[in-house]
């Protein structure tokens, strides 16, 4: 019988901690923290902009208790921040 290789340890720490970062952003949604929680994601997509499954879980938080204008907000000051076209 074959065994599976083990997935390097690199990526699955990087799946534990991707795991730990939605995990933070239920319980801050559980606790009525909207505005931290899209704080927290927008943080998460400054630092990695090309990331598709932030960028994807940022935008899933319109489908919770977050309002709309907040993620919009949040959108916008990345824009700016990231490509560095505002004040």
């Amino acid at each position: 019988m074959k065994k599976h290789s083990k997935p390097s340890t690199t990526l699955a720490k990087e799946a534990g901690f991707k795991q730990a970062q939605l995990l933070k952003v239920e319980i801050l949604l559980a606790n009525a923290k909207p505005k931290d929680a899209v704080s927290f994601m927008a943080g998460l997509v400054a630092n990695d902009p090309m990331s598709q499954t932030t960028l994807h879980t940022f935008l899933l938080l319109r489908k919770t208790n977050v309002p709309v204008s907040l993620l919009a907000d949040a959108l916008q000051e990345l824009v700016c921040k990231i490509l560095k076209i505002c004040d």
